[in-house]
C-alpha cells in the first residue's frame, strides 16, 4: 500500500540516558552525517546519538557517551544501522557516517 510506514526500517533503540534512566523505544528523529575528529558530537535533547550507520564499511574509532576510554570498532558493517551510543568519533576508515538521534 502507497504511504505505509514499513516499522522494520524504523531504527528503535532501548537503553539509558546519562543519568542512568531508561529511555523508551522511539523512532529517529534527526540525523546528522559526521567525520573524525577532536570535538564531542553535540548533544540534542540531553543525548548523545544513539546509533550509527556506516555506508562503506570500515573501522571506527570511539568515545562511547559512557565511556572513558577510546576504543577501534574494526570492520563495522555497511548498510545497517548499530545501536551504538558514542559521544566522539576519532577516527574512521569507514565512510559516509551518519549517526541518529
Amino acid at each position: 500500500m502507497a504511504g505505509t510506514l514499513d516499522d522494520s526500517k524504523i531504527l528503535q533503540v532501548v537503553g539509558t540516558d546519562g543519568n542512568g534512566n531508561t529511555r523508551s523505544t522511539y523512532p529517529v528523529t534527526r540525523l546528522l552525517a559526521v567525520t573524525a575528529g577532536p570535538d564531542d558530537l553535540p548533544l540534542i535533547n540531553g543525548l548523545y546519538p544513539r546509533g550509527v550507520y556506516v555506508g562503506v564499511a570500515g573501522n571506527i574509532t570511539v568515545l562511547a557517551a559512557e565511556d572513558d576510554v577510546e576504543i577501534t570498532i574494526t570492520n563495522l558493517a555497511a548498510g545497517i544501522w548499530h545501536p551504538i551510543s558514542i559521544r566522539k568519533l576519532t577516527g574512521a576508515t569507514a565512510m559516509n557516517i551518519l549517526v541518529a538521534y
